[in-house]
């Protein structure tokens, strides 16, 4: 009898272990997680996964180091409320560190994801087929990709991107300026800062929103808040945004011009005016441009492009 009994508790014990797998692979499915909800290591094998966050109703998984930690078995999102009430002050600067450094590694990863299966096709002074995307540092506080225009036997540098954990705002004005005079004036230089304040202040968000340099877009990406903060009047930095918005799908060249279109019988029409005012540049340059952009033709005596049909 004690015999059948260990038996029936080993297959019950089998069953919920199969249960637990298809639930996880189920939810690895679903939300097509790749990188630990926690410490931000990027997860090539299911079997790297320990885990799911304990916070009642969270789906975010955790990797087997990890998870490992068993008074600590929470995502970023919700392990702040988990520490004991009686951390004390250097505790809970270490776990903001960690967090800052976890939030800014996965984002760093997505970022170098994101570049990698996305081709870029334009700057605002010019529309190119070929590109790729190069990690040229990935240090934690010294990140940067470049994204090249590929000809046949030679590439051009087009846009240098950077991402860093933002620091309290009495560093950032000084950081920012040492920034500026290493960056490549040829390019557009794009700098993505990452945060993680429950409410972003009033002088972090205006010196975000209030910055303008024609070869420098700056961002804030506060996850806490799930917002992003720019200079929405810049237009160069406002027409790149969606590429540093991770929740958003980001425009290509076309798809990009679309939204700045008129329909005239029917077609898609853009004028020169009209892409000189949404990426800040003369109508005469617009008119350049524009000429070269093989899915466009120029329409005689006017400065509007009409768009060609798309080939199916």
């Amino acid at each position: 009898m004690f015999s059948k009994d260990i038996d029936d508790f080993r297959k019950e014990i089998d069953t919920k272990e199969k249960e637990a797998e298809k639930k996880l692979d189920e939810i690895l499915s679903k939300n097509k997680m790749e990188f630990c909800s926690r410490c931000g290591k990027k997860i090539n094998s299911r079997m790297e996964w320990g885990g799911k966050c304990m916070e009642k109703g969270c789906k975010n998984l955790l990797c087997n180091t990890c998870f490992s930690d068993t008074e600590q078995r929470y995502c970023n999102d919700h392990r702040g409320k988990h520490l004991p009430e009686k951390a004390s002050t250097p505790d809970q600067q270490i776990f903001r560190d960690e967090k800052i450094k976890s939030l800014t590694l996965n984002y760093m990863n997505s970022i170098e994801e994101r570049f990698r299966k996305l081709t870029v096709d334009w700057v605002p002074s010019e529309y190119f087929k070929n590109s790729f995307a190069k990690v040229k540092k990935s240090k934690y506080g010294d990140f940067m990709l470049v994204i090249y225009k590929k000809f046949f036997i030679f590439k051009s540098k087009k846009i240098q991107i950077m991402v860093y954990p933002l620091d309290y705002m009495a560093s950032m004005q000084s950081d920012l300026n040492s920034l500026l005079q290493k960056v490549d004036k040829k390019v557009h230089n794009i700098a993505v800062f990452v945060s993680d304040f429950k409410s972003v202040s009033k002088d972090i968000a205006s010196f975000f929103e209030g910055f303008s340099n024609r070869r420098f877009s700056l961002y804030l990406v506060n996850f806490e808040n799930k917002s992003m903060y720019f200079n929405k009047n810049d237009q160069t930095t406002r027409n790149y945004a969606t590429w540093f918005d991770i929740d958003k799908y980001p425009l290509k060249f076309r798809e990009l011009l679309k939204k700045f279109s008129e329909k005239t019988s029917g077609r898609n029409v853009i004028s020169a005016k009209r892409y000189s005012e949404e990426f800040g540049i003369t109508k005469e340059e617009a008119m350049k441009y524009l000429k070269k952009v093989g899915f466009l033709t120029h329409i005689d005596e006017t400065d509007s492009f009409l768009f060609k049909e798309e080939k199916k």
